[in-house]
């Protein structure tokens, strides 16, 4: 998968999403910030940064997307712990990319993926 079929997938992802939320003034700032939050992402993408920009960058979208919706008061307890699991998730990824950016490759540091259910 080229650069411009990976930003067209997410281009597609946030419009899906976009459209998902009504087009009313109180719903305009969860709109912005959730294409805030893609942007830096395309742009790395778009700008040919190495992989490990790519993938912080990634990794800093979803925090981003997390944070956003977890703003909103209407959101399940359910939902919240979830959101909260998926952004640990993140931020763990985070730091192993960021730590293997650093150290190079360990394949001894590697341990199995717990699944989030």
């Amino acid at each position: 998968m080229d650069s411009a079929q990976i930003i067209a997938l997410i281009e597609l992802a946030a419009n899906v999403t976009l459209t998902a939320i009504p087009i009313t003034s109180a719903f305009a700032p969860l709109a912005a910030a959730l294409e805030a939050g893609i942007n830096p992402l395309i742009a790395s993408i778009q700008a040919g940064s190495t992989k490990t920009t790519d993938i912080l960058a990634g990794y800093g979208a979803l925090i981003a997307l997390i944070t956003t919706l977890k703003t909103q008061t209407n959101i399940a307890p359910e939902v919240l712990a979830k959101l909260d699991e998926y952004a640990r998730a993140a931020q763990n990824g985070t730091v192993a990319a960021i730590t293997a950016s650093v150290k190079g490759y360990d394949p001894t540091a590697l341990s199995p993926v717990s699944m989030v259910p």
